[in-house]
This record gives structure tokens, C-alpha cells and sequence, in this order.
């Protein structure tokens, strides 16, 4: 619950409490709240002020529309987007504007209950409330079920258009309690009433993204359709919405795309999601950060819905906008010490240990000689690293890393990585110096990532930390170090990769080394 504030102070809500794709923090103030906002780039700018008429209660629909229902005994408030707009849910009598608020009415509210892109209220003198919940639709109409015994009763969707209404019912001879059942048919109740409902203007509405969740890869795009056809001399609009427009962008085509067996024309609307930093439709204030997974909803409707399309409910599904989990990197690894009978995997699998000389190895990963170490002892993990690969004495070495989607194979991976001993070895060099590689700009490496990250190891250097220029000046020393190669004296490697390619690297004798591959 959100207490009104002193006029000296600000409470905050904490982020817990939501689930849509924005992160709001909620500050009321005096008799007006507000929402503030914690990502790059909604914490530039607040949520517009509304009123505030005491404690709320707050109501986070599912779905991450971003749907947020503000209520108490007096009033009840409604946002469709994470609380930039907040504004009272009007009441209408035989389609017509009756009040602005239910709170103007006089009356008390009890109990709410919302599903989707439904509400029904409950009042303290029995009085029975049904609304739907949209962008440009938003109301509630008083309808009359039967009576409903107000005595701890509670309200709860089981569907579109059932309400189920429980009233406890203590038993007059045992300390226990029956309970008083009522499923409310809405759609049926409408048409009892007489609040003057049109026919839906629509027929079918479909798309073959609801309640399913899609990826959107980085730097990909997604296509996605939707359905829709009028009923006959109606001329519905229909409306694509996303949650998350930071990080989501869109491009939408509507045309006719035949007929039914009824001879009504059959709209299609062809969707093309992609990442809106590549868009080109967006001011740079306004993108959300590329390096950072997000989620986003999308939506079909109607303008102007209404409660005559109870059962043609919008289709919503669900958009991951960032790496698709469903794809690995894989280390190319055929000539290995298993193909070639040096070890077997049942040794492997058997505690395999292997001996890490003192002054190869430095733990704090700085590369340093320290001779106050000891020879260390290495278990091999044969479950994460399979069987160690072979690099022949005196020849060139780089690992070749694969992408793969399931089963299927996409790709090698040409873009840039970096590659670190799991263990902090130092016996190797780089093929080139800053300098050798005529770097134009300070060149990366671990020291420097590590200094300037709190994880000091060999995961200290993630995608976020690499420089994207628009001019590779050697801000890296990738791009060259793959081109020209010394000779290599490393003779058993096993790599586990995590996401790319990385820095080639020789080693000053034979040994083994366990590195890990990081896409960046």
C-alpha cells in the first residue's frame, strides 16, 4: 500500500512491485504523486503529476503492458503506461458521459477485481461495476447481477467475461466456514441491461504473436502479422502498441489480403520489429542502451473497443530484445588429445589433475612473475571443457569458434573476442605491440578492464566494456593480432567460450592452459 506523503517529504516505491517493462519508482507529494524513473534513457523525464486523495492501493496487471490500477474506498485511477499518464476512470450510463470518477458518485468502493484488460468494482451498498481497459477506452458502466451479500465477499476473474464472487459463511454450530459461490456471466448481463451496447466492429482479430514469447537477436529483425476483419459497414481501427519503445521499434504495412466465406474483407498487418537503436526513427536521448537485454510487450486493439468486443480480446505477446539463449558458441575442437589417443575421457573424467609451475601463473591475473607461489595442482573439469585440444609444436594457433542454434549450425564467428588462461598463466605473447600495430588510440587490456571492474578475473571484460567506435584505430588489438603470427609452442588447450573470439596467444614452453573465450 502507498501512503500519502508529507508535503517535506518524498516515499518511494521500490521496483519490486512492477513487472512491465519500465522501471518506476513512485514519489507522492503533498496531493499529487508522480512517477520517477530509474534506466536511461525514462529517468530523463517524470511521469505527469495526478491527484491524490489518500492511501492507495496499486494493481499491476499481467502481461507487461505496463497497466497499473490505483485505488481506495473513494476513487480508483488507472495508467496504461507504467504511470507516465495517470488519470480516474470515467462512468458511463447508457453510453453516455455520466461522471468523470466514481469517486464524484458518492460511494464506497469494496472490493476490485481486474483480469487483462478487464475491471469489475464492487461498491460497499452492493452496487456492481464493469469496464474494459485499453488506450484510448477506458470506462465502467454499471450493470445489476443479483444481489451480492457484501460480508467479506471477494471478486476474482476466471476468464474473459466470468466473474467469480466467494462470501464466507461462518457456520452457526461449527468453528469452521461454508462459502457462498457466484459465477457472473458478463456477457450475458450486458445483454440483459440496457446500456444501449452497438454490435463489435470487428469480426476477428488475430495475431500470431499472443500469448507467446519471441526473441529479437541482436541486430536482427522479427516479422510478425496480424489479422483483422470488419464486420460488414464498419470501419474499425485497429492500433499496434509496444511497451517499451526504448528499445523496441516497429514498421507496420495494412492491406487487403482477400475475403471470408462471408465475403467480408480480410485486413492483414505485416509488423517488422527490429531494436529501435537501429531504426533510424529515434533521437539518441531517447534509445534505450543496446548493450542491455530488455523486454517489451506488443499489442493489437481496436480504438475504441468498448465492452461490445468482450470475446474479441487484443492479442498481446511478449518480445525479448537482446541474446537468444537458444544459440551457443562452440569451440571447433577435432583434433584433440582424445582423437589422437594421448588421454581418453575416462581418465579425464577420473579427478585428471595437471601441475601449474610456480612463476607461470599469476592469481590476481596481472601476468606478473611471482615467485612466492608453489607449483599448483589443477583438477580438469571433463564435464565443461570435453577432451583438451592439440596445437602442434611451432605452429600458428587461434581458435576457430562456431555459433549454433539448437542442433543447427549458423555460422563461425568473425566478429571480435578476447581470450584470457582460467588460471592466470602468462606464458605467452602477442604477436604485436601497441605501437607495431600503429595504433592511433590507447589500446584495451586486462589490466585496464580489471582495474576499472569490480570482478577481478578472467570475467571481468563483458561485451560492456568494449569500445563501439565508428573508427577501429586499433582501440583494440583484435583486429590486427589475427593477421600476423610468431610462432606457437602451446601444446594442450581447452577453451571454454562464453560468447566470441579473442586474443591469440603463444606460450613460452609446452603445458596445458584452460582459456575462456568471450564474444564482445
Amino acid at each position: 500500500m502507498l501512503k500519502l506523503a508529507d508535503m517535506r517529504k518524498t516515499v518511494f516505491l521500490t521496483t519490486n512491485y512492477f513487472e512491465s517493462s519500465l522501471k518506476p519508482l513512485f514519489a507522492p507529494r503533498s496531493l499529487q504523486g508522480r512517477f520517477l524513473y530509474t534506466n536511461f534513457p525514462e529517468e530523463e523525464s517524470l511521469g505527469l503529476p495526478f491527484f491524490m486523495d489518500g492511501s492507495y492501493r496499486i494493481t499491476n496487471l499481467p502481461g507487461l503492458k505496463g497497466f497499473l490500477i490505483f485505488w481506495n474506498e473513494n476513487n480508483i485511477q488507472f495508467s496504461h503506461n507504467s504511470g507516465q499518464l495517470v488519470g480516474p476512470i470515467i462512468v458511463k450510463k447508457n453510453m453516455q458521459f455520466l461522471y468523470p470518477s466514481i469517486s464524484q458518485m458518492g460511494m464506497k468502493i469494496y472490493t476490485i477485481a481486474s483480469y487483462d484488460n478487464e475491471l469489475a468494482i464492487l461498491t460497499e451498498n452492493g452496487r456492481f461495476f464493469y469496464g474494459t481497459l485499453g488506450l484510448l477506452s477506458t470506462s465502467i458502466f454499471e450493470v445489476t447481477p443479483e444481489d451480492i451479500d457484501i460480508n467479506n465477499t471477494a471478486l476474482m476473474f476466471i476468464g474473459v467475461g466470468f466473474i467469480f464472487v466467494v462470501t464466507p459463511i461462518k457456520d452457526p454450530v461449527f468453528q469452521a466456514y461454508d462459502f457462498h459461490i457466484c459465477i457472473i456471466n458478463i456477457q450475458k448481463l450486458l445483454q440483459q441491461s440496457e446500456i444501449g451496447l452497438k454490435t463489435c466492429k470487428a469480426e476477428l482479430l488475430q495475431g500470431n504473436f499472443d500469448k507467446t514469447m519471441h526473441i529479437l537477436d541482436m541486430s536482427d529483425t522479427l516479422h510478425l502479422y496480424g489479422v483483422m476483419v470488419p464486420q460488414p459497414t464498419q470501419n474499425p481501427i485497429p492500433i499496434i502498441t509496444i511497451s517499451n519503445p526504448h528499445s523496441l521499434g516497429l514498421k507496420l504495412k495494412m492491406y487487403e489480403d482477400g475475403y471470408t466465406y462471408d465475403g467480408n474483407i480480410k485486413f492483414k498487418i505485416n509488423i517488422t520489429l527490429m531494436q529501435q537503436y537501429l531504426s533510424g526513427k529515434a533521437h539518441d536521448s531517447f534509445i534505450s542502451n543496446i548493450k542491455v537485454p530488455s523486454l517489451s510487450t506488443i499489442t493489437l486493439d481496436l480504438i475504441d473497443r468498448g465492452l461490445s468486443c468482450i470475446d474479441l480480446q487484443p492479442p498481446t505477446g511478449l518480445i525479448s530484445i537482446g541474446c537468444n539463449w537458444a544459440k551457443k558458441i562452440i569451440i571447433r575442437n577435432t583434433l584433440n588429445a582424445c582423437t589422437k589417443d594421448i588421454l581418453t575421457p575416462v581418465e579425464l573424467q577420473k579427478n585428471y589433475t595437471y601441475i601449474l609451475e610456480k612463476g607461470t601463473y599469476d592469481p590476481s591475473f596481472n601476468s606478473r612473475l611471482r615467485l612466492d607461489l608453489q607449483d599448483q595442482a589443477v583438477i580438469y573439469d571433463y564435464e565443461e571443457l570435453g577432451c583438451p585440444q592439440l596445437v602442434y609444436f611451432n605452429n600458428p594457433w587461434k581458435p576457430v569458434i562456431e555459433l549454433w542454434e539448437g542442433s543447427r549450425f549458423v555460422e563461425v564467428v568473425t566478429t571480435e573476442f578476447v581470450l584470457m588462461e582460467k588460471n592466470g598463466m602468462h606464458t605467452y605473447n602477442y604477436s604485436k605491440n601497441v605501437g607495431g600495430a600503429n595504433c592511433k588510440s590507447q589500446a584495451q587490456n586486462w589490466t585496464s578492464v580489471m582495474a576499472a571492474s569490480t570482478t577481478k578475473n578472467y570475467l571481468a571484460w563483458t561485451r560492456e566494456k568494449f569500445p563501439r567506435v565508428k573508427s577501429f584505430l586499433c582501440s583494440c588489438l583484435l583486429i590486427f593480432l589475427l593477421k600476423d603470427w610468431e610462432s606457437y609452442r602451446l601444446l594442450v588447450v581447452s577453451i571454454l567460450a562464453s560468447g566470441s573470439q579473442g586474443f591469440a596467444w603463444s606460450s613460452e614452453g609446452p603445458g596445458p592452459g584452460i582459456s575462456r573465450a568471450t564474444v564482445i
